[in-house]
């Protein structure tokens, strides 16, 4: 049995969601990266050089998903 934050960490761990990521460990939102084409050739430039993530950004990034997903279930329960 998978459960989801599981799985995020998963396909973070192997890079599947690198530009968020990325973002996320800058500080950068993403509305910031909507037409943003110069950030774009930074991450893609950043990937070619082979950052990665820390494990700190990636478990800190799906405790925030969690915690977003755990607040839209809490306000849908009736």
């Amino acid at each position: 049995k998978v459960d989801f934050a599981s799985l995020l960490k998963y396909e973070l761990d192997r890079g599947r969601i690198a530009g968020e990521l990325y973002m996320y460990e800058k500080g950068m939102s993403p509305k910031q990266a909507l037409g943003n084409w110069a950030l774009d050739v930074e991450i893609k430039q950043a990937l070619a050089n082979g950052w990665k993530a820390s494990s700190e950004s990636i478990n800190s990034y799906v405790g925030s998903i969690m915690d977003r997903l755990n607040n839209l279930i809490g306000q849908t329960r009736v």
